[in-house]
């Protein structure tokens, strides 16, 4: 996977999108096509992919204009076709409509004294992301940077004093109606909020179609000398905040909120309760990391390489088999900065992290 850093100068939303689409125009277009190909491997026939596209668009538009106006300039920009833009930035709303695969994602956060510090892996379809992107905008002053998939605005990332972290969810109300992307949703609470309690307010009244999972952290303040941390679990049937205990707060992919937890719809072949398991068992080692290298040790606990965590992929002619662990990303609110990592986060003692701040 090549990993293109961008960052943008414009902040007209058309024009930045505009300047997006023409530095990785054959990255857009390209990701664009993995996509549309991707949906019917998956099981959604190309007209409810065309029909959620437009619906999750035009819900958009009237939540958030202006990252409308963005996809509009990096269409324009890129050569896309708008339709097929807002079916990347709606993918999971999309494969909300699928068969039910085995969603795979692990986050952990260490809760301390000093201020919150997570660590996620991303796992994904490796021939879905042969280029991903880091992403720096000025979004109204204010300085955004993202990990995203090219063609996307935001994923996992921090902006002002929050860094967020993102795990897809599955809930039986799922693909009943039109909602906002829920990637959407994560890059207005990096444009907009600065605590945990203003990322909620912003996924609180969101019309949704799919579920998703954003664990928000805060940085230190006079009012909040430890900082904050919380998951919150959105889906269309409604929106928990869910808290740590411990000195851990961790999330895979099932809700843990327990009015939510009755409608979860994960895959019977998700690995996700045994990785919640796992890294609630490394909770010592999470809460005595001292650096971001140390918490992704301390992620894979005893089992380095073999943790459940570390995802490799099936030897299987399905796509929905094929998982792994594309990158590792661990942020500390407050610096602006994304360590991350091509591949597990065992290998980070040896390798060690990048960084984009």
């Amino acid at each position: 996977m090549r990993v293109h850093e961008l960052r943008l100068v414009e902040a007209d939303p058309y024009r930045r999108g505009q300047e997006y689409g023409r530095a990785l125009a054959e990255q857009v277009r390209d990701s664009a096509e993995r996509y549309a190909w991707a949906f019917g491997e998956l099981g959604v026939d190309t007209d409810t992919v065309a029909r959620v596209a437009r619906e999750s668009f035009a819900q958009l538009e009237v939540w958030a204009q202006t990252q409308a106006d963005e996809l509009r300039g990096l269409a324009a920009g890129s050569g896309v076709s708008l339709l097929n833009l807002a079916a990347l930035t709606a993918r999971t709303e999309v494969l909300a409509h699928a068969p039910r695969e085995a969603i795979e994602c692990s986050t952990v956060v260490r809760l301390a004294a000093e201020g919150p510090m997570g660590i996620q892996t991303w796992d994904w379809h490796a021939e879905l992301v042969p280029d991903a992107v880091l992403l720096e905008a000025n979004v109204g002053g204010r300085c955004v940077r993202t990990f995203t998939e090219v063609g996307m605005l935001a994923k996992i990332g921090t902006g002002g004093n929050l860094a967020l972290f993102l795990n897809i969810l599955s809930h039986e109300q799922d693909a009943r109606c039109a909602g906002v992307p829920v990637h959407a949703v994560a890059r207005r609470i990096l444009e907009q909020a600065d605590t945990v309690e203003e990322a909620l307010a912003i996924a609180e009244g969101v019309p949704l179609g799919a579920s998703t999972v954003l664990t928000v952290l805060e940085e230190p303040s006079a009012a909040k000398p430890a900082g904050d941390a919380a998951s919150i679990e959105l889906s269309p049937a409604g929106v928990a905040l869910v808290r740590g205990s411990g000195g851990l707060l961790a999330h895979t992919n099932h809700f843990l909120d327990p009015a939510l937890a009755t409608g979860d719809a994960a895959s019977t072949q998700s690995t996700t309760d045994v990785r919640l398991a796992h890294l609630k068992s490394v909770a010592a080692p999470v809460v005595a990391a001292a650096g971001v290298s140390e918490l992704a040790l301390a992620m894979c606990g005893d089992a380095r390489a073999a943790a459940p965590v570390c995802m490799r992929p099936a030897d299987s002619p399905n796509l929905a088999d094929r998982w792994q662990t594309l990158v590792t990303i661990a942020m500390t609110p407050g610096t602006g900065e994304l360590h991350w990592h091509e591949g597990i986060p065992a290998d980070i003692a040896e390798s060690g992290f990048q960084v984009f701040g």
